[in-house]
């Protein structure tokens, strides 16, 4: 069959086929760029943000902590509300870092976790308030107490922050 088809015929037919191969293998090198782009884009405006305001958050969240502590050790009214303005500074970086990660979940999973965090971070807010209440009542023994009881729930709340880091740091591996 080929032996019936002019020199002409068989040179169109060669290049033809190639110049298809090549429009094949080009157009799927442009889509394999493509979707890597998307997954570039996707770790540099989702999961490194994600886990960079996480971070701060935990930060915060471990400086506050650190914060109440001193709080504690200060027996003086005066030296307790010189040292407020931080902790309140420390609360509001704690909710500033949240709003920025909130506008970066994704759904599912994450969702999931960060609802985890959310929970366990009103739980420990209230015995936060009650920690705070009983300081500004001189109450200084029942702040401890529920300071010291408190420790279970603020690790719990921290290891739920730090599964939504894992979770974030675990999807940003191409």
């Amino acid at each position: 069959m080929l032996s019936r088809l002019s020199l002409r015929a068989k040179l169109l037919g060669g290049f033809g086929t190639i110049l298809l191969l090549l429009l094949v293998a080009g157009g799927s090198s442009l889509w394999a760029v493509h979707r890597l782009q998307q997954s570039i884009d996707d770790l540099a405006e989702n999961w490194l943000p994600s886990v960079q305001a996480l971070g701060h958050y935990k930060a915060a969240a471990m400086d506050a902590r650190q914060l109440d502590t001193a709080l504690l050790l200060y027996r003086d009214p005066a030296e307790r509300a010189q040292r407020q303005p931080r902790v309140e500074r420390a609360q509001a970086e704690i909710r500033d870092t949240w709003r920025t990660y909130e506008a970066l979940i994704t759904r599912g999973e994450e969702e999931r976790l960060a609802a985890n965090v959310r929970t366990l971070f009103a739980a420990y807010q209230q015995l936060y308030a009650e920690i705070h209440r009983l300081l500004q009542a001189h109450d200084d023994a029942a702040a401890l107490r529920i300071f010291t009881d408190s420790r279970q729930n603020f690790e719990a709340y921290l290891g739920a922050v730090e599964a939504v880091i894992q979770f974030n740091a675990n999807g940003s591996n191409l």
